[in-house]
């Protein structure tokens, strides 16, 4: 091979960017570790429960949870969690983890699922072009 080419700005070129490539790939695939103290926990019957919710039950840093009253659970044991929205308390009946959402009904109605009044509380503001639907059923 030609002594050159090991002197050409080809070579350079091709060297820096590989190693650039190798670094960063490396680099931003580390774990973070203040996010290792972030381990999943148990609410009432619910595991392995993670970001967004939170509870004060425990003692986890700030950054392992979303500031919010709606994502903040009230757990008993071998029970459902209990999420305060506004005023008003509701048992958590499902929570699906990985897109944050939850199916939640009202403490108070029990067994009956229809309420009297409709209650409305946004966590997040939506855009004019989006919908909201809202079902009751076996009312």
């Amino acid at each position: 091979m030609d002594a050159l080419f090991f002197f050409s700005p080809s070579f350079f070129s091709f060297i820096s960017i590989f190693f650039l490539l190798n670094f960063f790939r490396v680099s931003y695939t580390e774990d973070d570790v203040h996010f290792t103290l972030c381990d999943p926990f148990e609410c009432g019957n619910f595991r392995n429960l993670s970001y967004p919710f939170w509870t004060d039950d425990l003692h986890r840093p700030a950054y392992c949870a979303y500031d919010h009253e709606a994502y903040k659970l009230k757990c008993k044991q071998n029970q459902p969690p209990v999420v305060t929205i506004g005023s008003q308390e509701f048992q958590v009946v499902h929570l699906y983890q990985p897109r944050g959402l939850m199916t939640i009904q009202r403490l108070e109605l029990g067994e009956n699922t229809c309420p009297q009044e409709i209650f409305t509380y946004y966590i997040i503001n939506y855009s004019d072009t989006a919908a909201n639907i809202t079902l009751f059923y076996d009312c």
